[in-house]
């Protein structure tokens, strides 16, 4: 039984062309007083209640999800208790909030989940068996950041072996989520301290400033300056990344 219920927010800009990036940061610059817009559509298809029982299907995929993650965690437990020991670092510390949110968003996405038939298959075996190869690999290196993918990867494999390929692909947005619980600073800050130099650089040359720069030294007027890590930026960038994606997870559609 669908239940029907009446029309709440703008009479304008509700069309799903509206919700796509590019129309939404128009919006404010195309709006004007008294605007007319196409009228809106009536919409039945509101949420029954039987769109938010859970199937059988989807009781033994979640099961499987459950036991299989636990189960991962307790084998590669060394790897996970230093991973979350590098979440204590100041530059880290929202990766507490990865989890839960993932958690939240799923609720969020309960109805759309729920809509799906989840079918296991061995397309995540796969990528279970690569990353456990890959763990092994970077233990024999003693690389951590490496044995934390790898164990991200297996617990992405877990989720598409237990959901299948289709209902992973098409939600994959959501489950990279969980990717950015893994360290990245010995990937971007380098990047981002040289991208500072850079700056700094073209900043001198456009006020036409004597300097001279070799790697992370800038030489200015006799002075010497060295671009060091802090001045990258890096716990500011991966906190903005991680709040607009999820930001992006909230607000789009597709």
């Amino acid at each position: 039984m669908k239940v029907t219920s009446s029309h709440i927010g703008l009479t304008y800009y509700h069309s799903p062309e509206d919700t796509k990036l590019g129309r939404v940061l128009l919006l404010p610059l195309i709006y004007s007083r008294g605007m007319s817009y196409p009228k809106r559509i009536d919409e039945t298809d509101v949420t029954s209640r039987e769109s938010n029982v859970i199937s059988k299907s989807w009781k033994q995929a979640v099961l499987l999800v459950t036991a299989g993650i636990c189960l991962c965690l307790v084998m590669l437990w060394p790897t996970f208790s230093s991973l979350t020991t590098v979440w204590q670092q100041e530059a880290y510390r929202y990766a507490y909030l990865v989890f839960p949110t993932f958690v939240y968003l799923v609720a969020y996405y309960r109805t759309q989940l729920l809509s799906m038939t989840p079918k296991p298959g061995y397309t995540g075996v796969a990528v279970m068996v690569g990353g456990a190869l890959l763990w092994a690999v970077f233990i024999f290196l003693d690389i951590n950041i490496g044995q934390q993918l790898a164990l991200l990867l297996m617990l992405q494999g877990i989720i598409m072996s237990s959901l299948g390929w289709s209902c992973y692909k098409k939600w994959f947005p959501l489950f990279f989520l969980l990717f950015l619980m893994l360290p990245s600073g010995d990937v971007l800050v380098p990047l981002l301290r040289q991208l500072t130099v850079w700056i700094i650089d073209s900043f001198a040359s456009m006020t036409n400033l004597p300097h001279e720069v070799q790697g992370f030294f800038v030489f200015i007027e006799g002075h010497r300056y060295v671009v060091i890590d802090a001045c990258s930026g890096f716990t500011y960038v991966i906190l903005a990344i991680f709040l607009n994606y999820v930001f992006g997870l909230l607000l789009y559609r597709s």
